[in-house]
């Protein structure tokens, strides 16, 4: 049995290694090795671009930079989510709130899989190395995300804190499905409203997702200020360290907005809810604030 697979090749152009067909078309010149068997061609890629890569998981965001260099082969899940890798090491999913108990809950959904981890960062305090774990052989298709799968099917919400920028939209776009599906969690799940303080104070610890708009900025030496209501002591503030302004004035550059813009827009906030005075959201990632569109605005 022969099929196509798309290779990336040098200036970012495409070649079919395969004999076209229905799915993919190539003419005499994209055709570099027609009627290759199968069991052939796989080996061939598992040689020049690694397992993950062979279904072009490697132009996935989440994967890119040190990401791409550091895959390691690891075993399945264990009840807390964790997947042992060599050496007596364990890999956690990078960048989700919640993620280890869908797959505690969902056994079939990793049954039978292989999977790989691409490391998002260093050991957390318990030792545990936060990384993108790729999928192999799972049910409906060979290689996946785990995290953006369990994402779009409503089982974890998106908590940024390793992931670049576009990694961090593509796993927001994907949770934004699952909630307009009302798949999952989000069926049960709702979004809090910066105008109501009360229940977030009740929801401290918790990782939740807030909605408002932000009435005034406020700047100290090391402390910017997003302030929801004009009583600090009682109403919802988020803060982003001064060390982090950087990151989030080029994340808002790249919107076309900048750091003055934010007073009087619409946004989303996400993260575990304190209590300072009032209801507070500390803010290390800019994706962790995302600006609505003024028809969006519901509070």
């Amino acid at each position: 049995m022969a099929f196509c697979i798309p290779l990336i090749a040098a200036k970012g152009c495409r070649k079919y290694l395969t004999r076209p067909n229905a799915d993919c078309v190539a003419d005499d010149e994209t055709r570099l090795f027609p009627y290759v068997p199968e069991a052939v061609l796989l080996a061939f890629l598992g040689l020049i671009t690694g397992p993950a890569l062979a279904e072009d998981m490697g132009v996935h965001p989440c994967l890119q930079g040190n990401a791409a260099s550091s895959a390691v082969d690891v075993g399945s899940p264990t009840s807390k989510g964790l997947f042992p890798g060599p050496g007596n090491t364990f890999y956690t999913l990078a960048d989700t709130s919640g993620g280890w108990s869908s797959l505690h809950k969902e056994r079939d959904l990793t049954a039978n899989a292989k999977f790989r981890a691409y490391s998002a960062g260093p050991a957390n305090r318990w030792g545990f190395i936060p990384a993108w774990i790729v999928q192999a052989n799972g049910p409906g298709r060979k290689h996946r995300l785990l995290q953006e799968y369990l994402v779009e099917q409503g089982l974890t919400a998106v908590d940024p804190r390793l992931g670049g920028w576009a990694c961090t939209q593509r796993l927001i776009e994907a949770e934004d499905r699952a909630r307009g599906d009302k798949s999952g969690l989000w069926q049960t799940r709702k979004i809090f409203s910066s105008y109501y303080p009360e229940p977030l104070v009740q929801a401290a610890g918790q990782h939740v997702i807030v909605e408002g708009r932000i009435v005034s900025l406020g700047k100290t030496d090391r402390t910017r200020y997003l302030n929801f209501g004009r009583y600090w002591k009682t109403d919802f503030t988020a803060t982003i360290a001064a060390a982090n302004e950087d990151a989030f004035q080029k994340a808002l550059l790249s919107q076309g907005l900048d750091w003055k813009d934010l007073s009087g827009q619409a946004v989303r906030l996400r993260g575990v809810i304190e209590v300072q005075d009032g209801p507070l959201l500390r803010l290390a990632h800019p994706g962790q604030l995302t600006i609505l569109d003024r028809e969006e605005d519901r509070k």
